[in-house]
């Protein structure tokens, strides 16, 4: 197996630990689209930290759409105060998934030089020659995807969609996310990535 798909195995595991806390501790654990206050919650038990959103008027400046801190259980996710609702969702609940990577060496030093990276670079977290920190950056996406728009759920997604029973628009209002991630997740190499990445995660369980 290839050392990244190695590490998005173990993102993967991460991810079903915090869906575990969510069905254990949430009071509607089998909604569609699980409540931010839920998922904030579900983390906080998991990684035992206390966290904290806020929205700032300064990100997009820095063309940023979320920052995530973290200071011993203290957890401050700052989120640019101009993003939609959905996207709101999105990003913070991918700053959250920083806390699966755990990591220091993945965590970013210089904010502008990993966007640079990321409009001008194609890369995946399968890509072993990325910079750490992209990676992560990449890798905290690919969790969130996992836990708004879990697995077991996209063949289904995707067969209403091929039989026009479903729209970008509609999935993405029924799990409150942006359009762009319905389409990215049900993307073939996508699923085919993560269909490798779970099965595995299947195996070790």
């Amino acid at each position: 197996m290839h050392t990244s798909l190695e590490h998005l195995e173990n993102l993967f595991k991460g991810v079903r630990d915090v869906r575990e806390t969510v069905k254990q501790y949430c009071l509607a654990p089998d909604m569609a689209a699980t409540s931010m206050d839920d998922l904030k919650y579900a983390f906080e038990q998991t990684y035992d930290v206390s966290i904290d959103f806020f929205l700032s008027p300064d990100l997009k400046d820095q063309l940023l759409r979320g920052m995530y801190l973290r200071f011993g259980n203290q957890v401050k996710i700052y989120l640019d105060k101009g993003l939609a609702p959905d996207w709101l969702r999105y990003v913070g609940v991918k700053e959250m998934c920083h806390l699966i990577l755990k990591d220091a060496e993945y965590m970013t030093s210089d904010p502008a030089a990993l966007i640079e990276l990321m409009i001008y670079e194609e890369t995946s977290p399968l890509d072993g020659d990325a910079p750490l920190d992209m990676v992560a950056d990449m890798w905290a996406k690919y969790a969130a995807h996992e836990l708004l728009f879990p697995h077991e759920e996209r063949a289904a997604a995707k067969a209403q969609l091929a039989a026009g029973e479903a729209t970008l628009f509609s999935l993405a209002q029924t799990y409150e996310v942006p359009e762009h991630v319905i389409d990215w997740v049900l993307s073939d190499g996508y699923m085919s990535v993560c269909d490798e990445a779970w099965n595995e995660v299947k195996k070790a369980a």
